[in-house]
C-alpha cells in the first residue's frame, strides 16, 4: 500500500505510529530533530555502554520493548534524524533543516504530528538560581545525561512527576521522607522557596 505518510516526531507516539503502519504494510517517513529516537522519556543515554539498572526494571523493560519493536520494522521506515521542520511548501510538502544545515523538502499525502509535549513552567522567585531545576529537566539529566544530582535534594510541588514511586526510581540515592502540606505563605508567588539548606531544589509545578 502506498499512502506516503510522514510522521513528525520520533518519540513514543511517533515510533508507535510508524510501527503500526509497518505492521499493515505501509511505508512511512519519520522526522526527528534529535540524534536518537525515543523522545525525552525513552531516548535513553546519549552515550553508548551505559548500564540502565539505575532507572529500574520497569523502565528498562519498556525502553527495550519500544526500540525492539521499532527495529523489527525499521526496513519499512525512512528515519530522518537531526532534522527539524521549519515550514511548509503548499499543503502537501514540508521544509526541513537537516543536521548539516541543508534545506530539504519532503512531500506527503498523509501527515501525522507527534511532536510531544513539555512540562508547564511556573516561574517563582529564585527559580533561576544555581541548583534549582524543574523536575522534567532533572529526569532528562538522569536518563539521557546519566548525571545524578548531589544530595541533599528538596522536591517541591504537586505536578504529575511528583509521585514518590517515580521519584524514588529516578533518585535511588535519596531517601524519601514523606510529604509535607504547604503552609499558606508558601503558596504565595511573591515569596521564594526556602531552599538554602539544600544543594538542589526541584520544582514540579
Amino acid at each position: 500500500m502506498s499512502l506516503n505518510p510522514v510522521i513528525v516526531g520520533g518519540g513514543p507516539a511517533g515510533m508507535a505510529a510508524a510501527i503500526e503502519l509497518a505492521e499493515h504494510g505501509v511505508r512511512s517517513t519519520l522526522i526527528e530533530e534529535a540524534s536518537r529516537l525515543g523522545g525525552v522519556v525513552y531516548r535513553g543515554p546519549l552515550r553508548d555502554g551505559v548500564q540502565l539498572d539505575y532507572l529500574g526494571p520497569r523502565y528498562c523493560e519498556m525502553l527495550a520493548k519500544l526500540h525492539g519493536d521499532f527495529a523489527d520494522h525499521e526496513q519499512m521506515i525512512d528515519v530522518r534524524l537531526n532534522s527539524r521542520v521549519v515550514g511548509a511548501e503548499g499543503t502537501q510538502s514540508l521544509v526541513l533543516l537537516d543536521g548539516e544545515e541543508q534545506v530539504q523538502q519532503v512531500s506527503y499525502e498523509q501527515l501525522i504530528l507527534a511532536a510531544g509535549c513539555h512540562e508547564r513552567s511556573v516561574p517563582f522567585p529564585g527559580w533561576t538560581l544555581p541548583g534549582v531545576k524543574l523536575l522534567g529537566g532533572l529526569q532528562l539529566q538522569i536518563k539521557s545525561g546519566v548525571v545524578k544530582p548531589q544530595s541533599p535534594v528538596v522536591i517541591a510541588g504537586t505536578g504529575p512527576l511528583l509521585p514518590w514511586w517515580r521519584v524514588s526510581c529516578m533518585l535511588p540515592a535519596c531517601a524519601w521522607r514523606g510529604s509535607t502540606r504547604l503552609v499558606p505563605w508558601a503558596r504565595s508567588p511573591s515569596r521564594a522557596w526556602p531552599c538554602s539548606t539544600s544543594r538542589n531544589c526541584f520544582s514540579t509545578a
